[in-house]
């Protein structure tokens, strides 16, 4: 997404991807784990941030991606 509509992309909270599915399923089991298992919150600090690009391989399901650029939080 590039030019003025990459600045009103509205992405939701930040989050961190613990996994992607390939196909329709129920996901009790994954939300029963992790609620049992992971605090609601927790304190992260973070380093740095990087910009990727990013490409999905439908036939494959499998993502790559390229590192653009990083940058240094601290």
């Amino acid at each position: 997404m590039f030019g003025e509509a990459s600045v009103r992309y509205v992405n939701g909270p930040p989050h961190i991807t613990l996994a992607y599915a390939t196909t329709d399923g129920d996901s009790d089991l994954i939300h029963q784990r992790l609620d049992a298992d992971v605090a609601p919150r927790v304190r992260l600090t973070v380093a740095s941030v990087r910009l990727v690009d990013v490409l999905f391989d439908e036939q494959a399901c499998q993502f790559s991606w390229t590192e653009l650029a990083t940058l240094p939080l601290h």
